[in-house]
């Protein structure tokens, strides 16, 4: 009930937003049409579309649905809503040429603009869970690949179905009006004008103030303290995974885990399976056998001896009165341990018919296949506890090879998961930073600002991280799956303004005498690029960062450790992305050179501009109408 309680709010919250991002007020309660109406419903039918399809097609597969699941339609409308916005905000950008623009170029100039950073990010987004989808745990990944495959067909859907939608909900502009029908008298633009006036002149002191060297060096202490602080975090995150995570805090699974728990830490038994048992009548051999038992009855968290299963140490002593008998007799006065007894022992001691399996050779003589023993453990006041104690007995047996021996514990395959997770997180992390910076170098034509970019996302992750170590977070696979898409979601506070930045300062060379046109090189204020950059960009990233938010966080009323921390690291991530995307990242990029963030685009795949454009005719259509 609470949990359908939240996904109702979440789509409650997401159309309230879109509503207020698709609907100009400015031009009063008649901008709220049928188009805009169809604007609204599409850009969230899109995301949804491509969930829906791609849980029907692992459903028509037989792959199991799991509640993580139940996560990915919310993930995949905030990144779908966030395309739409930027969609629809390039579209009015450009507006003011549609006298001049059929509509089909207007489409092709409006994916020009954001077609690459949308690509970018779904590129991206993708391939973090891509790497998530080598988990070791199946229900992690399925949920990778059932995301990876939804923000592919997002993608799709985005540039060819919202894209059509978008065209067709704009159809009324390109209408010429009839003949008889008197023109109507356009609505008093002061108003749109004053307030385009007053965000102009707001942004262009914001820049002014992010330019300053003040600015300057407190962005720089203020990195300085954030890693600090972050690595801190880092250093203290443990590696901790128990079932309870994934179940309501209040259900009784969980008190039942706590029992359970209570229960190990009185004691736990493993199981220690000898595949190749020892030659008892090589006493070298059996002594090497022994020194093994020693070892793991010396454990940090061993019960002692007294409390090891081992069949051999009561066969011995039966193998020991069969002899005193026999010698009683005259009998057997050479005597040495072997196999011989086994089978008259196990008829004396029937607790240990099912741990020996033994056989006869080719000679008839009794041969040990091999036989099972177990050992105690105690005082393990955690799951972490646990997985470092299957650790110590590994290391135990490694030192062994000659009797091939295993262990087994019910709850391994969960162990391996908290051993293995930080490794797996910090090689995901790695390999997914070197793909993204690849994925950038394609599509954005400077090295320099593919570097920004890069040292951009990882001062995010680092600051992620590290504050969900402050909030109560552990280092297990939730988090690690959790981390991955947080970098899939850093690149879109840095793409699109890395990529608005270095294509403000492309350098485009001309190879035609019959056209006179006056180009923007490097030498273009840094001022009036981050004018631009953030005409273009900041209003609409403000609105995808918070409509991201706001989208998943009503699970944050539903008690459950996974969501939560879902919430938390989306949370983070929103919040450092805005930081980093509209503050840091702008002075970064206002302290270096242009010649460094400036693109070299050749004319021959330069827009088809008209003769005598300007620079300021360039910003003019940047501008938001």
């Amino acid at each position: 009930m609470k949990n359908s309680l939240a996904i109702k709010n979440s789509d409650s919250c997401v159309t309230d937003l879109v509503l207020l991002q698709v609907v100009e007020w400015k031009h009063g309660w008649r901008a709220l049409n049928g188009m805009n109406v169809m604007l609204v419903g599409t850009s969230i039918l899109s995301p949804l579309l491509a969930a829906g399809s791609v849980l029907g097609v692992m459903s028509a597969l037989a792959i199991p649905m799991t509640s993580m699941m139940c996560l990915m339609p919310f993930l995949l409308l905030g990144i779908g809503v966030d395309d739409a916005f930027l969609m629809i905000h390039s579209w009015r950008k450009l507006r003011d040429n549609r006298r001049e623009l059929t509509r089909a170029e207007h489409l092709s100039l409006t994916l020009a603009d954001v077609g690459p950073s949308i690509t970018i990010t779904s590129l991206t987004n993708t391939l973090a869970f891509c790497i998530g989808s080598f988990s070791p745990m199946p229900q992690i990944r399925s949920f990778c690949i059932c995301t990876a495959l939804a923000l592919l067909a997002d993608f799709v859907l985005e540039i060819a179905f919202f894209g059509a939608v978008v065209v067709v909900s704009s159809s009324e502009e390109y209408q010429p009006a009839p003949v008889d029908e008197k023109p109507k008298k356009k609505p008093d633009a002061s108003l749109a004008v004053s307030i385009n006036a007053i965000r102009e002149e707001v942004l262009r002191l914001y820049i002014k103030v992010i330019t300053s060297w003040p600015a300057r060096i407190t962005a720089a202490a203020f990195l300085i303290v954030l890693w600090t602080i972050s690595a801190m975090g880092v250093a203290k995150l443990q590696s901790a995974f128990w079932p309870g995570k994934t179940f309501q805090a209040r259900s009784r699974l969980v008190s039942s885990m706590a029992i359970v728990d209570r229960m190990y830490y009185d004691h736990e038994i493993t199981l220690i399976l000898v595949n190749r048992p020892p030659q008892v009548d090589n006493n070298t051999e059996y002594q090497h056998f022994m020194s093994s038992i020693k070892q793991f009855q010396s454990m940090s968290n061993a019960c002692g001896p007294n409390m090891t299963s081992l069949w051999l140490t009561d066969y011995a002593a039966f193998d020991n009165e069969a002899h005193d008998t026999a010698a009683l007799f005259g009998m057997d006065s050479d005597h040495h341990l072997t196999y011989a007894n086994v089978p008259e022992f196990l008829k004396s001691y029937a607790q240990y018919q099912g741990v020996v399996h033994w056989s006869h050779d080719s000679r008839k003589e009794v041969r040990v296949d091999g036989f099972a023993m177990w050992l105690c453990t105690t005082r393990m006041r955690s799951w972490y506890d646990r997985a470092q104690t299957l650790m110590e007995y590994r290391k135990i047996i490694d030192q062994y090879p000659t009797f091939n021996m295993t262990t087994f514990l019910f709850d391994a395959s969960i162990f391996d998961l908290i051993l293995s997770t930080g490794d797996v997180t910090i090689m995901a992390v790695i390999v997914t930073l070197i793909s993204m910076a690849i994925v950038c170098l394609l599509f954005i034509p400077s090295l320099g600002c593919v570097l920004i970019a890069t040292v951009t996302i990882g001062s995010i992750i680092l600051a992620v991280v590290g504050s969900l170590s402050w909030w109560d977070c552990d280092m297990d696979v939730i988090a690690m799956v959790d981390i991955l898409m947080a970098i899939g979601f850093t690149i879109d506070f840095t793409a699109h303004i890395i990529f608005h930045y270095c294509k403000s300062g492309a350098n485009i060379k001309s190879h035609s005498s019959s056209t006179t046109l006056k180009q923007p090189s490097s030498d273009v204020p840094k001022e009036e690029r981050l004018y631009v950059t953030l005409s273009a960009i900041s209003y609409p990233m403000f609105q995808a960062g918070f409509s991201t938010w706001l989208i998943v966080a009503p699970f944050f009323l539903y008690d459950v450790y996974m969501y939560r921390t879902f919430v938390k690291t989306i949370t983070l991530t929103v919040g450092f992305g805005m930081i980093h995307g509209l503050i840091l990242l702008p002075i970064a990029l206002a302290c270096l050179p242009n010649r460094f963030t400036s693109a070299r685009v050749n004319s021959n795949s330069a827009p088809n501009l008209k003769p005598e454009v300007t620079f300021e005719e360039l910003q003019s259509l940047a501008a938001d109408t």
